[in-house]
């Protein structure tokens, strides 16, 4: 048994009186401190302080006898100040003739980061997947508006003051569906190839539009 102890790949620790009296080498690694530092601090100390009160409310109610779920996640702080999240598997026993428990403890940290990126990505394709929705009902938009302006340009001589205002609105609706564009390109609704582009033109025309704004 002690061999299975020394060896395990979690931390096993007996837990009596709010501190640890026994942890096996696992423990000692996880959190950072060695099993007499363990016996001397408050296990409470080593929970991360918005995990505490709920942990510390599990343990003295497992004490009692009270029937509750024997697997539960939480956050620690190692010596070093890292956060870790892990998994307590805690059984009560009788240890020196007094209520105790036994738990075995298991680094999730990788995993719950894992699950954190794997949500983030699924965020970002919803956007894609929105702004895709968007760009394509708002092409249709600018199509209008374009098709439009482009009529109209043709019975408004250049001398009529409208002239202007339409080319200007021409101009508009096309950097709006260069917009677009990138908006489908970002939401993988095209295939784009990247290009260095020269940026003076883009910052003059927006410079422009928004003076006319």
């Amino acid at each position: 048994y002690r061999l299975v102890i020394e060896n395990a790949t979690d931390a096993i620790f007996i837990a009596q009186d709010e501190i640890l009296k026994f942890a096996n080498p696992k423990a000692e690694k996880m959190t950072g401190y060695s099993a007499q530092e363990l016996a001397k601090i408050p296990f409470a100390d080593i929970i991360h302080p918005e995990d505490r009160y709920m942990v510390l409310e599990r343990h003295l109610k497992r004490l009692k006898g009270e029937e509750l779920s024997s697997i539960y996640s939480f956050r620690i702080l190692n010596k070093s100040g890292e956060e870790l999240s892990v998994d307590l598997n805690t059984v009560l026993i009788s240890w020196e003739g007094k209520p105790a428990t036994l738990n075995f403890l298991r680094d999730i940290t990788r995993q719950k980061r894992l699950e954190a990126q794997l949500q983030q990505a699924q965020k970002m394709e919803a956007i894609g997947t929105l702004a895709g929705g968007i760009a394509h009902d708002f092409n249709n938009i600018l199509a209008i508006i374009l098709g439009n302006a482009e009529l109209a340009s043709d019975d408004v001589p250049d001398w009529n003051p409208a002239s202007a205002s339409l080319k200007e609105i021409r101009r508009a609706s096309i950097r709006a569906k260069d917009m677009v564009r990138q908006l489908l390109a970002f939401s993988r609704k095209t295939d784009e190839d990247s290009k260095p582009i020269d940026m003076a033109p883009i910052i003059k025309g927006s410079m422009k539009m928004l003076r006319s704004a």
